[in-house]
């Protein structure tokens, strides 16, 4: 009743890059950095170039690479980072440079919760549920000075003013109350 061992290599390093998607060539930054470990970076270019074709051409990928003593590796290709997929939906080029101060876009929960599904299928994501996901999110939007508008909640306001309008229930108070909360909204959610 042995139980198998599991054989385990000796790790020369880890090598942590960002290479655009389908896009790996021995070139810098990839040959320098598997080369001093003398890994095979046709073998390597091969398999990342592979892993990351249903991506759009130079997105940027962070690939985490494992290199062991015998000159084999392993690799794991995370997703982009929630930063690059917050300025893409908020198509913006570089973050705010005051946040809290000065907002530079804005983008609604839907794009959040978008980018929560995206970033779900990473490794060290995959056992936190979406909620905490996209909290993550919201505050990385807020530390760039992007917006996170609630946009569901006001589309609800205005459709309960305009059906209270149409049957003839609503008063003026009821377009001022709206108002009111819809600016209070604005100021607590964005």
């Amino acid at each position: 009743m042995a139980a198998a061992k599991e054989i385990r290599r000796p790790i020369a390093a880890t090598i942590r890059l960002t290479v655009p998607a389908g896009a790996a060539r021995p070139a810098p930054p990839v040959g320098p950095a598997l080369g001093q470990y003398r890994l095979n970076l046709m073998a390597f270019c091969k398999d990342f170039n592979a892993r990351t074709q249903k991506y759009k051409p130079d997105t940027p990928m962070a690939v985490t690479i494992t290199a062991y003593k015998d000159n084999t590796f392993e690799f794991i290709v995370k997703s982009p980072s929630v930063t690059w997929f917050l300025k893409k939906a908020a198509g913006i080029e570089s973050g705010s440079s005051r946040p809290g101060h000065l907002v530079t876009s804005s983008i609604t929960l839907r794009h959040v919760y978008e980018i929560a599904k995206l970033k779900q299928s990473d490794p060290y994501c995959q056992f936190m549920n979406l909620e905490s996901i996209c909290k993550s999110i919201i505050g990385t939007a807020n530390s760039m000075g992007i917006k996170v508008l609630n946009i569901p909640s006001i589309i609800c306001i205005f459709a309960l003013v305009g059906y209270l309008m149409q049957n003839g229930k609503a008063k003026e108070e009821h377009i001022i109350v709206s108002f009111c909360i819809y600016s209070c909204m604005s100021l607590c959610y964005g």
